[in-house]
């Protein structure tokens, strides 16, 4: 998470997972670009000390936790359906099939599920539709690598929350960052 409160401690089990069909079309019959087009899902966990709890009102409200406090789990959880689009180069193949690959992209995707679990022993909650998450989300993304193995960078251009809650300061200012491994099929 960039451009986080300062309170906010993320934990390294935070994760992102995508999952994409893709399709493509040549830019000439020997061609080394391409553009690529697909749909697909993606998953955030964010693991951090931004607690959500629900208030007297019945309205959900948030709590930072303290840094000595000891918990199982404190997730924020949002998935998306997404429409990728990706500007491709690829270099000639070698004797066994296999080639360097440069692909630049962007994404925009609707969220369809959003969800925050805590637990500390036996006590144990669950939020659904967090309605502070934004609705959209609009990314680029870069992967490159050799045969079916890339690395993969990705920021979200729009914040992570589409409001600031009421008394909580600069949450609509998270921007997410994902730096990672990906497999192309």
């Amino acid at each position: 998470m960039r451009n986080a409160p300062e309170p906010l401690r993320e934990n390294w089990k935070s994760n992102t997972w995508q999952l994409q069909f893709m399709n493509e079309f040549y830019f000439g019959t020997k061609s080394h670009f391409s553009l690529g087009y697909g749909l697909g899902v993606s998953t955030f966990n964010y693991h951090n000390n931004l607690r959500i709890t629900t208030a007297p009102s019945g309205n959900i409200s948030y709590a930072w936790l303290a840094a000595d406090s000891t918990y199982e789990r404190n997730r924020l959880s949002a998935s998306y359906v997404d429409i990728p689009v990706e500007i491709r180069f690829r270099s000639n193949t070698n004797k066994y099939g296999r080639y360097f690959r440069f692909y630049l992209g962007g994404l925009v995707g609707y969220r369809f599920s959003s969800n925050s679990h805590f637990k500390n022993g036996d006590y144990s909650i669950t939020h659904h539709r967090i309605r502070d998450l934004a609705n959209w989300h609009y990314a680029i993304y870069m992967r490159t690598g050799f045969w079916i193995f890339n690395l993969f960078a990705s920021y979200n251009i729009n914040p992570t929350f589409k409001t600031t809650p009421q008394d909580w300061e600069m949450l609509n200012t998270i921007h997410s960052l994902q730096l990672g491994v990906s497999v192309s099929l």
